[in-house]
């Protein structure tokens, strides 16, 4: 299960723990700024789907979350990740949207 949020004429695509599903397939209608995606592929999507999805998706940005179980964050992980457009979002950094 996802979520398109909009928020001051930014919308974001938050993935939530999933996988590919059927209504991404119309996402790139929707103009998206900023995609969310899980990536550490247990109980969801490992980087290839994620990827995958990003591509599908068409956002604008695309940020990887959940990328090793057990753990916060993984950069060398962040790295491998193949998307278009990805930022990658170290633990306590901000972002303007």
């Amino acid at each position: 299960m996802g979520f398109i949020i909009t928020l001051d004429g930014v919308k974001i695509y938050a993935c939530g723990d999933t996988s590919k599903t059927k209504q991404m397939e119309r996402f790139a209608d929707l103009d998206i700024d900023y995609a969310i995606l899980c990536g550490d592929g247990v109980y969801n999507m490992d980087l290839n789907e994620a990827a995958e999805c990003a591509r599908l998706i068409g956002a604008k940005h695309n940020i990887i979350i959940h990328l090793k179980p057990d753990e916060l964050f993984d950069r060398e992980r962040a790295e491998k990740w193949t998307a278009p457009n990805k930022i990658i979002v170290e633990p306590g950094a901000e972002i303007d949207l």
